[in-house]
């Protein structure tokens, strides 16, 4: 399906059971406001949620379990290749450079076989290449 979204610049899939455990529960309060009219409280955004700071995501990360850091980099890399405008991701800026960097969850997703150096022989689409 991301495919055909190449333009997407910012996705939030955070708390939802494909992304569960990638990233910290939030707990931080949201302002609301009350309406002029009514004196009703209301919550100006009911549907958005905070952005994540980069340091409190890397301290959750050095706590996740390696299968689950697995899984949360294959999600990134998919997105990323999928999406090359995407410029936040669930909270936090997206940096496809960083996500293909080579650590130690980059090793054990090439010992499972989820990564493979692509072969190119020119063709506008590497699936024809042998």
């Amino acid at each position: 399906m991301l495919r055909f979204l190449p333009f997407l610049s910012e996705l939030d899939l955070r708390h939802n059971p494909l992304t569960l455990g990638f990233y910290a529960i939030l707990s931080q309060s949201v302002d609301l406001t009350r309406s002029e009219t009514s004196g009703e409280t209301i919550d100006p955004s009911p549907f958005l949620m905070q952005h994540q700071d980069k340091e409190s995501d890397e301290m959750f990360q050095r706590s996740m379990t390696e299968d689950t850091a697995v899984a949360r980099r294959c999600y990134d890399i998919l997105i990323g290749e999928q999406c090359p405008q995407m410029a936040h991701l669930d909270g936090l800026v997206f940096d496809i450079k960083h996500k293909l960097r080579h650590d130690l969850i980059w090793e054990r997703m090439t010992k499972l076989g989820l990564l493979f150096e692509a072969k190119y022989t020119g063709n506008s689409d590497p699936t024809l290449d042998s």
